[in-house]
């Protein structure tokens, strides 16, 4: 699912671009164009499970997911929000994100779940996501209820 970000997006505009930019059929690549225009250059991303902490640049992150590509594991990919909570003062603004994610739009079978915390800031008077940390629903840790559509 491809998107055109404006060149001054709202928040709902620059997660919406996000989920967008990583979702992809097979023979597909996300787009990391988009996600040169959604991310600040120097962004830092944080994938948290029960097993392990992971840490990425933007680059390195790209290169992580070309390689689940290549070696078959993320074939295709369709991430989108269920549910969102958003806190906002002056020129930050924190967001919860919860996710879903399926092979396909309309694939029923669920293959993750969780929570992306999402940090923005507004140098300049542009919105762009400046760090985002996400955790996976697991067995041990469901989303909470408040997490979840009403």
């Amino acid at each position: 699912m491809r998107s055109t970000l404006p060149e001054s997006p709202t928040l709902d505009e620059l997660v919406g671009a996000m989920y967008g930019a990583i979702s992809f059929r097979p023979g597909e690549k996300p787009d990391w164009e988009a996600d040169r225009k959604i991310f600040a250059p120097d962004v830092r991303f944080m994938r948290l499970s029960s097993a392990s902490v992971e840490t990425f640049g933007l680059d390195e992150y790209i290169s992580n997911v070309e390689g689940m590509i290549r070696n078959g594991t993320l074939p295709s990919f369709h991430e989108y929000e269920i549910a969102r909570s958003t806190q906002l003062f002056g020129d930050i603004a924190h967001i919860w994100s919860t996710y879903e994610g399926r092979r396909s739009p309309d694939d029923p079978t669920l293959v993750t779940r969780g929570i992306n915390s999402i940090q923005c800031a507004r140098p300049g008077g542009r919105w762009w996501i400046v760090a985002m940390i996400w955790f996976r629903e697991d067995s041990d840790h469901p989303i909470p209820p408040e997490y979840l559509p009403s």
